[in-house]
């Protein structure tokens, strides 16, 4: 290309159409992610956000209730203000799903067009596009996702946030996932009911068929808790399958683990169990009743892995505490394990909590 002018030769570079989107899609981000640093100005950007609008949505409001947690995040219809610590804020269009690391110190975000983004500090960092599901690991290294590629096919990816580096492994239609402690390791479970483990750089490993439903994964990929179709509570461990308990009656179960996701403690039609690798089988807990309660106040770091399952950041679950629901009676009990994980002491039963 020559200059019209003085005839000179211009250099110029090609960018790809691919490339450009993405960079077009980060400044978007970076826009978006406007910071602030004056806590005085961010409470009055909160008022005009929430006077402006009549009607305030029957969603949830997603607050973390540590002291020390790094990020507040308010929303109405169409806008969600995040706030940290420090007076910086930024202003978003609502997400479809927002993500938090066990100690609310990291954060991350589904938009509505399913493109996923990272929090740096309260800066929207685009990282993929037609995201389906998502879960940040405990520690808040990585990103767990299941996104569609350009043929429509479902890929699980795993994304290590301290260098934005992606690793992404084909997969049929899957129903769930979850991520280990540090992220790097991925339990899937697909609509047919096949189970697979994939660590991030490696090849996957398919665990076993007819499975209903996966529940942990430690960082070696052992232990690995799921459920068979049978109602049968399994561990993947280095003996290979282990049937831990029958988890006998209605289907619906609660369940705790230790941070390490090592130890497992659940419940299911008035029966308790538990289990500590490398054991043989799960422990019935004698006289233990009702589903487990995770909205017992605590001082512990908790995480949800859905809404049946929570990971305490604990070491061990032996010698701690923990409350279960008798729906029948609507009675709260309080039970504390011995230091051996052999049986749990009745501490306190009440119908408030």
């Amino acid at each position: 290309m020559y200059c019209s002018q003085c005839g000179k030769e211009i250099k110029s570079e090609l960018v790809s159409a691919e490339a450009l989107t993405k960079e077009k899609k980060r400044q978007r981000a970076h826009y978006r992610g406007r910071r602030l640093g004056n806590l005085f100005v961010s409470v009055i950007a909160l008022i005009i956000l929430f006077t402006t609008n009549r009607e305030v949505p029957k969603a949830s409001v997603f607050v973390a209730h540590q002291a020390d947690t790094s990020y507040l995040a308010v929303q109405n219809q169409t806008e969600t203000v995040i706030l940290s610590t420090k007076g910086e804020w930024c202003a978003i269009d609502t997400p479809s799903k927002l993500l938090y690391s066990a100690d609310h110190k990291q954060m991350a975000y589904i938009d509505q067009d399913g493109e996923l983004y990272a929090l740096r500090d309260v800066t929207p960092v685009y990282l993929d596009e037609d995201v389906l599901q998502a879960r940040m690991s405990f520690y808040g290294d990585t990103l767990g996702y299941i996104k569609r590629n350009q043929e429509q096919r479902q890929e699980l990816c795993i994304c290590l946030l301290s260098t934005q580096k992606t690793d992404c492994l084909p997969i049929e239609n899957s129903d769930a996932f979850v991520l280990s402690p540090n992220g790097k390791t991925a339990a899937c479970l697909e609509e047919d009911g096949t189970l697979s483990v994939w660590q991030y750089g490696k090849k996957e490993q398919k665990i076993a068929n007819g499975v209903s439903s996966v529940l942990s994964v430690a960082d070696s990929g052992t232990p690995l808790f799921y459920v068979r179709e049978q109602n049968e509570l399994c561990a993947h461990t280095f003996f290979g399958e282990q049937t831990l308990c029958t988890l006998s009656g209605d289907y619906c179960y609660h369940y705790l683990l230790n941070e390490t996701q090592t130890e497992l403690l659940c419940t299911n039609d008035n029966n308790t169990y538990y289990y500590a690798a490398p054991m043989s089988e799960a422990l019935r807990l004698t006289g233990v009743k009702g589903m487990l309660f995770f909205s017992a106040p605590t001082n512990d770091i908790t995480y949800p892995l859905d809404q049946n399952g929570m990971v305490l950041g604990r070491r061990s679950l032996k010698n701690r505490t923990f409350v279960t629901y008798d729906e029948k009676n609507q009675t709260y009990k309080i039970y504390q394990m011995d230091f051996d994980g052999q049986q749990a002491e009745l501490l306190l039963k009440t119908s408030a909590l």
